[in-house]
């Protein structure tokens, strides 16, 4: 199971929110660029880094940073965050992103986004926000009618084949991650990596167990729950018999 250190920008620095509500932001760094080649230098593989000021005003806005970071990491960047037009993907895999992270433009524009998982066929991944089994969009604070099953569904006929599955109810709160969710996402057909509420080892422990793709670890990091080594170590353990 692969780990995914997160790091969430706005204005520039290393925040994580509550349930996605800007006003809870929290400062952990004003370096993202020294934060991304810490997490790397621990042993981190991978970086899942999201533009929050993008995924509010619907276009990327830390492009600059995104490059700067892919340079001083040296591992792959997977992003979210305002990835709404051909445009937007282009410019993030210039500048350095490896995959990118669609998520409102499913729910807004789904002819568009079948496009752009046709267009960069391998490096586009579903972003399924999900709150009480529905869609969230615009950086989680508008809420949808749109049932997450069925959006995954048609990311999965897009050609779409990895999701990042979010409880929404559950992100930074430290008590514990919607292992469920990420498993029936995975066995609709997906590479499912889990987001939003993982806390320790026994998070990582029941994502591994229920074969999940990946986890990504964000405040339980940034708190001191876990150290990179730990969720690495856990990730690479056999499954229990």
């Amino acid at each position: 199971m692969l780990i995914y250190p997160a790091i969430d920008i706005l204005g520039g620095r290393c925040v994580r929110l509550v349930e996605g509500d800007f006003n809870t932001a929290k400062e952990y760094s004003a370096d993202p660029v020294q934060m991304a080649s810490d997490f790397a230098a621990a042993g981190a593989k991978q970086l899942h880094v999201v533009d929050l000021d993008g995924a509010r005003h619907g276009s990327p806005r830390s492009l600059d940073l995104i490059k700067d970071m892919s340079q001083a990491a040296g591992v792959p960047i997977q992003l979210g965050g305002g990835m709404r037009t051909a445009a937007h993907v282009d410019a993030a895999l210039e500048a350095g992103a490896e995959w990118v992270v669609l998520g409102t433009i499913m729910v807004r524009s789904p002819e568009a986004a079948a496009s752009l998982a046709k267009a960069w066929e391998g490096r586009c991944v579903a972003g399924l926000d999900l709150r009480g089994g529905r869609a969230q969009v615009s950086g989680w604070e508008e809420g949808t009618p749109v049932d997450g099953i069925e959006l995954a569904r048609e990311a999965l006929d897009w050609g779409i084949r990895r999701a990042v599955v979010t409880d929404v109810t559950k992100d930074g709160r430290l008590q514990g991650a919607n292992v469920p969710l990420a498993a029936l996402m995975q066995n609709l057909g997906f590479e499912a990596i889990l987001s939003g509420g993982v806390a320790g080892k026994a998070d990582l422990a029941a994502a591994r167990s229920a074969g999940l793709f990946g986890a990504i670890v964000g405040k339980a990091l940034y708190e001191g729950n876990l150290s990179i080594a730990d969720a690495l170590a856990e990730s690479c353990m056999p499954a229990a018999s």
